[in-house]
């Protein structure tokens, strides 16, 4: 990143002169309304709330066509395009440090066309470098706020509408509104620049600039979008000759895989301005990955630990024919224990998969077992929960996956459909901790959440039928036939009573 943001500066120092005697150099503004950003949950122009809570990082690329992006407006009417087509693109990235704080960088490179040369270069330029960090404020299941701050760093092209040639700040905030169907988005932010007047009826200074948006989730990755955005320059609301612009816009996204996401879309301008272009169309790649801190390595153990063949010595001399006791049987894989099934060891994932490794094939076999054995769980629920590293809907969609696989193992043992059902609930249910409890381990935690938890959801009443269930079941992937389990109710057997010797009382009370 250091050395883009020093190949930007040599660049930037360079290409700018290069054309800087055709043009006139008054044109030294930043004129673009709508920039990438590498938040979580947002829309393209309109920036997410969400801050990552762990150490991430995050590349993101993206390239736009804008059709007349500058106007020179005059009571109203447009009397010149200095630039009339321009085809721009960014580098970005983005590194979290820790819990709701991160901090990106931003690298534009931009070509253009005009009708007026003698008000903008054309050719080939880049804009002003922005750094920014990110502050997460508030951080809920429905409402998530963030503040910003970010630094435009004055290397751009000075005569083509790229870059402006003092340094400028920007402030804002971040706010959505989460529910099941998606968000509803609000961005905010102040732009501080000194007063210029680089056109003799543009005045150009500080601005206000707002964005209303709203993402829609359809599905699992993929989610579509809209918004309006909008900028005024304070100083120029008197004449309104270009310092007033607007622009509306709609794009999907679709995450390809956890950690590439792509989208698409288009903008058309309702409020003609400088920056904002009678066509927009976009495109975004976005590539994000995450990484822990690893726990220090654990001091050396000064002993040793005794060998084996010591301890089975040092038994036999001080037990004799302790070797000829047979060793206690193992736990059950599988037990009822309240209204869940506890398991001796639990159900065993790829990294990031939803693939049953193969160690936990035999639970699965016992799980089926039971079931069969066990007919008076009428209905069980198969819940899959993750823990809080990562992304909310990567968690809930991983969750779901891999509760949907205990499924398709289950009814692959023979376990009828009619008694299962599946749900992932994400991070939003974490593994209960006991009352008064110390605090674990950040990584034993997060171990625990990452589980599959089956639950009773249902008995049988007392004397109420088994259920008819057909021999066979189609699987709903392959419609291969499979044989179902026999189900059975295990006979109730009365405890035995104690035999007591009669004589016993007459014995105590002789003794009284």
């Amino acid at each position: 990143m250091i050395a883009l943001l020093v190949a930007t500066g040599v660049l930037g120092g360079l290409v700018p002169g290069a054309l800087a005697a055709e043009s006139d150099p008054s044109a030294s503004v930043d004129v673009e309304l709508l920039r990438p950003a590498l938040g979580d949950g947002g829309v393209y122009g309109i920036e997410g709330a969400g801050v990552p809570d762990k150490w991430a990082w995050r590349v993101g690329l993206a390239t736009q066509y804008e059709r007349a992006p500058v106007l020179i407006l005059t009571e109203g009417l447009v009397t010149s395009r200095p630039v009339s087509d321009r085809v721009g693109g960014w580098a970005g990235f983005s590194l979290g440090l820790g819990r709701r704080v991160a901090v990106q960088a931003f690298v534009p490179l931009q070509w253009q066309s005009g009708d007026d040369t003698l008000v903008s270069a054309d050719g080939a330029g880049l804009g002003d470098p922005r750094l920014g960090a990110r502050w997460g404020l508030v951080h809920t299941q429905l409402f998530d706020a963030t503040l910003r701050a970010d630094l435009y760093i004055p290397l751009g092209r000075k005569d083509a509408w790229m870059g402006e040639t003092s340094t400028r700040a920007a402030f804002g905030a971040s706010a959505a509104l989460n529910g099941g169907f998606g968000a509803v988005l609000l961005d905010v932010g102040l732009v501080a620049r000194p007063l210029e007047t680089p056109q003799p009826r543009l005045d150009w200074g500080p601005a206000v600039e707002l964005g209303l948006g709203v993402r829609a989730d359809l599905l699992p990755g993929f989610s579509v979008g809209g918004g309006w955005v909008a900028r005024a320059v304070l100083a120029g609301l008197a004449t309104q000759d270009g310092e007033l612009a607007s622009e509306v816009l709609v794009n999907a996204r679709y995450d390809v895989t956890p950690t590439v996401s792509l989208s698409g879309g288009a903008g058309v301008g309702v409020q003609p301005g400088v920056g904002v272009p009678t066509a927009r169309g976009f495109v975004t790649a976005t590539f994000a990955d995450a990484f822990s801190r690893r726990p220090p390595k654990p001091e050396p153990v000064v002993e040793a630990p005794p060998t084996k063949e010591a301890v089975t010595a040092l038994l036999e001399e001080e037990i004799p024919g302790v070797t000829d006791v047979a060793p206690p049987p193992p736990p059950p894989l599988v037990r009822i224990f309240g209204d869940e099934l506890a398991f001796r060891e639990e159900i065993a994932f790829a990294p990031n998969s939803a693939e049953i490794l193969p160690s936990s094939h035999e639970l699965l076999d016992a799980i089926a077992s039971l079931l069969a054995s066990e007919g008076r769980i009428a209905h069980l629920a198969i819940e899959g929960h993750a823990s809080e590293e990562g992304d909310l809907a990567y968690n809930w969609d991983l969750s779901d996956r891999r509760a949907r696989a205990v499924w398709e193992a289950l009814l692959v043992e023979g376990v009828s459909p009619q008694r299962m059902s599946w749900r992932g609930v994400g991070e939003v249910i974490p593994a209960p901790v006991a009352k008064g409890a110390p605090p674990a381990p950040v990584s034993r935690v997060a171990a625990e959440n990452r589980r599959v938890v089956l639950r009773i959801a249902r008995r049988l009443a007392q004397g109420e039928a088994l259920p008819e269930t057909p021999a066979t079941t189609l699987l709903p992937w392959s419609g291969e036939a499979v044989a179902l389990e026999a189900v059975s109710i295990p006979e109730f057997t009365a405890p035995k009573p104690e035999f007591v010797d009669p004589t016993f009382f007459d014995e105590q009370e002789e003794e009284e």
